[in-house]
């Protein structure tokens, strides 16, 4: 009896007399209407080569810097130290835009239906963004800086061990 006071009050009507046409209730329901979506599926594909290939040319580039400073022990610190700390900010970086973006992206979506999805969809890219980031860029980054503080403690570690031999 509360349901049918309230559409009483809600309505003006009362509830016997309130009946459903079934040729009112759409055959479809759409949520999302992807013609009204752009198509990013080209953009995403080209953006995805794009990154292996940078990725691997940045390899290259500190490859060939390793090569080219490959006599100079301290300049070959120097480049492990610069390279992997530029590295691992820059994905730092990379792993804080994707929450920073996040309250922009849901601003402009005013259904709250639609922002479900929206969220959802959001938060699977940057998952995988953030999962390309740590293996692609914040492991190497800290194996380089790894590598400079070995090759720093490396001769420290050798006369340690000729002065506990004498």
């Amino acid at each position: 009896t509360k349901v049918v006071t309230v559409f009483r009050e809600q309505t003006n009507r009362d509830p016997a007399d309130f009946k459903i046409n079934l040729d009112d209730i759409p055959s479809q329901i759409v949520l999302l209407d992807p013609a009204k979506l752009p198509n990013i599926y080209d953009t995403g594909t080209a953006i995805m080569w794009l990154g292996v290939v940078t990725f691997l040319v940045g390899w290259g580039l500190i490859a060939y810097l390793l090569y080219a400073v490959r006599k100079n022990k301290q300049r070959i610190k120097q480049t492990l130290y610069i390279s992997g700390g530029v590295m691992f900010v820059g994905s730092l970086i990379g792993l804080a835009l994707g929450p920073l973006f996040k309250p922009t992206v849901m601003a402009q979506i005013n259904s709250s239906n639609l922002r479900v999805v929206v969220e959802n969809i959001y938060n699977s890219f940057t998952s995988k963004f953030d999962q390309v980031d740590l293996w692609m860029l914040v492991i190497p980054s800290l194996v380089l800086l790894v590598l400079a503080l070995g090759y720093q403690l490396w001769p420290l570690f050798i006369e340690h061990r000729k002065k506990s031999r004498a």
